[in-house]
């Protein structure tokens, strides 16, 4: 019988606390900055569909886990 092996970063969430003053710039800014991240994610989401598609695997994660660089 194998065992899967899940690694440790798979597990990991990270968030995010971002203190600002409630105005209309700030509520502006924050709903740009909101759509943006939801581009990039859909963006992230759809090449891994698009390789799973074309090769019929998992995307491959690097060695180490997720990094915060961009």
């Amino acid at each position: 019988m194998s065992s899967l092996l899940i690694p440790d970063y798979a597990s990991t969430v990270i968030t995010y606390t971002y203190r600002a003053k409630r105005n209309a710039h700030t509520y502006r800014d924050l709903i740009e900055f909101l759509a943006q991240q939801g581009l990039r994610y859909n963006g992230a989401l759809q090449e891994r569909i698009d390789y799973y598609h074309a090769d019929m695997k998992t995307f491959p994660l690097p060695q180490g886990g997720m990094s915060s660089g961009n």
